[in-house]
């Protein structure tokens, strides 16, 4: 599977939000959807994990407890689901 170079940002604001940009062909995959690409979301401190396809997943976490959680569900896609 093909995962674009540039296939999104993310984001730490001075307020300290996070957001996530995709500039991918095919869009990201996260728990709530699809982000396609232009698209930005907010984390607003919640955790997600980012598919980027072909088993390739990155999670985003606030804390070391949300860390360990995704790290124990061995990067699935659906750890906070």
């Amino acid at each position: 599977p093909h995962v674009s170079r540039s296939h999104c940002s993310i984001s730490l604001s001075e307020d300290g939000e996070t957001t996530i940009s995709d500039h991918s062909t095919n869009g990201t995959a996260y728990d709530q959807g699809l982000l396609r690409r232009g698209e930005t979301v907010s984390l607003h401190g919640q955790p997600v994990v980012l598919d980027f396809g072909g088993s390739i997943t990155v999670g985003i976490c606030f804390d070391e407890e949300q860390e360990r959680f995704f790290v124990e569900g061995q990067g699935s896609p659906y750890t906070y689901t």
